[in-house]
């Protein structure tokens, strides 16, 4: 598995290396270059760990089927024993340290400690006061070992590095992930391969790290620096097994808002405590070209190449309507079997808003849908739309008169609509008495050749025509009536607009007789309420 470090710790190491007046020509990492030395292609087959432990950490390589294909490290090693030994024995670090390599080869050991006195340390004592200290490590190591390699204990392992020398080290870590000790191998740096003629004083496992980074340059410097010029600007590369132009862009500071341009803030708002959200617009990548040829972030590149970048476009930022906000939630109705949405009321403060009024971010809004009957009639356009007549001038709805059902029952226009009713809302056929105030009904009643007779008082036309209050009204009728004075007294004429008499005389007779009570009188007698009249030919 590919290893990257932090990219501030190789630009430092890069600094430090040209203000020597030297030039980093490869680089590589510690676990990688013991693996490379230590773990040759022919021992990868097998199911091996290699542990370097050094003074403060402990790098960990894993080899199965023909790779190396885990590393690990724990933040524990040498340092953990030396400190022990100093704590319990009253030493400064470094007589600590000396006793702790001197355990393996002197049985007694002389040294002072940081009272100035002078201390004769049993060997056999001293290993039993770090044996905690070694267990807690081993422990440590061993759990790494376990999580890297599936859980299952390996075949081997090989300890290099200076802590490996650690008394005990070994058995406990053979305890810990339960394989014999004889598995449990502290690696010498004489008996490597690859190594040749290597003086006596570096034998040991403490000088593997070295040997390590020198064999990985000679043999495979993957790791070496490639340059490049963009925008105008030298920029060192870290040379990878495939180096792309997005890497190199992000080496020389780049990020990839830049490479492939953010998209625009979203646009945020709080309704009934829920927070809800617009995104904004993606934004419009950048454009890159390579020795003069426009190309994509994915192509690879090489020492020498030339690239021009132009930076992508920050999108527009979320915008829209509460009808954007609320569209997956808004409850529908049916009226007259049409779909119409349960429009529902937003306050934002004091302030009543709109489906179609614009959120304004970080905005926080109350909102309703426990709606009338009559508000979801009038958000769904139909009263504007309903038919209407004027009487007197004076508009009216014909929507009043409406039969009203909800979900087949009849209902009034102030219930409460809940999502899925059916509403019913059919206007019925209407006459002009229907409409006119009781007073304009009023009449005058005589008897006429013993039938009753209503003569009205009151003046009703249509569409400036005189009218019936039987007639029917149709949409867009004007109506006006005129109320007669109290006083009103009809004569005798105005019988004959409410009685058919027949113009021209019978055969044989020629004058038209007009009784009262049984008195004959002229056209424009007076009539009293009740007046009994007589009309015919004589």
């Amino acid at each position: 598995l590919p290893i990257f470090l932090p990219r501030i710790v190789v630009e430092s190491l890069q600094n430090a290396v040209q203000q020597a007046g030297l030039e980093l020509c490869s680089i590589t990492l510690e676990p990688i270059a013991v693996s490379t030395l230590v773990l040759n292609q022919s021992m990868r087959r097998l199911n091996l760990v290699l542990v370097d432990i050094g003074a403060g950490t402990a790098d960990i390589a894993v080899c199965s089927g023909d790779s190396i294909n885990a590393f690990g490290m724990v933040p524990l090693a040498g340092d953990e024993i030396t400190e022990t030994i100093s704590d319990s024995y009253l030493l400064d670090f470094i007589k600590a340290e000396e006793v702790k390599r001197q355990l393996e080869t002197t049985a007694e050991i002389s040294t002072v400690d940081v009272m100035g006195i002078d201390q004769v340390l049993q060997s056999d004592e001293v290993r039993k006061t770090i044996q905690p200290t070694v267990d807690n490590l081993a422990a440590s190591i061993a759990m790494e070992i376990l999580r890297l390699n599936n859980n299952k204990a390996p075949q081997a392992v090989l300890l290099v590095g200076g802590g490996s020398l650690t008394p005990g080290l070994p058995q406990a870590l053979a305890r810990m992930i339960e394989v014999p000790e004889n598995r449990i191998v502290v690696q010498q740096a004489g008996k490597l391969q690859q190594v040749k003629n290597l003086p006596g004083e570096f034998f040991g496992p403490t000088f593997i790290t070295v040997l390590g980074i020198a064999y990985t340059y000679l043999t495979s410097p993957t790791m070496g620096f490639i340059n490049l010029e963009i925008n105008g600007g030298q920029v060192q590369l870290l040379q990878m097994a495939q180096n792309t132009v997005a890497e190199a862009l992000i080496a020389n500071g780049h990020n990839l808002k830049d490479i492939y341009g953010r998209p625009g803030l979203a646009l945020t708002c709080e309704v009934n405590g829920r927070l809800c959200m617009l995104p904004g617009k993606p934004g419009k990548p950048g454009r890159v070209f390579l020795n003069g040829i426009e190309a994509s972030f994915s192509d690879k590149v090489k020492s020498g190449d030339s690239i021009e970048f132009e930076p992508g476009l920050v999108g527009e930022e979320g915008s829209g309507t509460f009808r954007d906000i609320l569209k997956d939630t808004l409850p529908v109705c049916y009226i007259n079997d049409l779909e119409y949405t349960i429009h529902p009321v937003i306050m934002e403060e004091d302030k009543v808003l709109g489906l179609d009024d614009p959120v304004r971010d970080g905005s926080s809004v109350k909102i309703h849908t426990n709606l009338t009957i009559r508000e979801v009639i009038a958000g769904a356009g139909l009263l504007e739309s309903q038919p209407r007549i004027w009487i007197n001038n004076q508009e009216i709805m014909l929507y009043q008169f409406a039969s009203l059902r909800k979900n087949g029952q009849n209902a009034r226009v102030e219930e409460i609509v809940e999502a899925g009713d059916q509403i019913e809302f059919i206007l019925p056929e209407l006459i002009i008495g229907e409409l006119l105030p009781e007073e304009v009904a009023e009449t005058f009643e005589v008897f006429v050749n013993n039938q009753k007779v209503h003569l009205r008082k009151n003046e009703v036309f249509l569409n400036g025509e005189p009218a019936d209050l039987n007639t029917p009204v149709k949409i867009g009728d004007k109506i006006e009536y005129i109320l007669s004075r109290k006083d009103f007294c009809p004569i005798l004429i105005d019988v004959f607009k409410e009685v058919e008499i027949t113009a021209q005389p019978p055969e044989g007779k020629t004058k038209l007789l007009l009784m009262v009570n049984d008195e004959e009188k002229e056209y424009t007698t007076e009539l009293k309420h009740g007046d009994k009249i007589r009309v015919e030919w004589i």
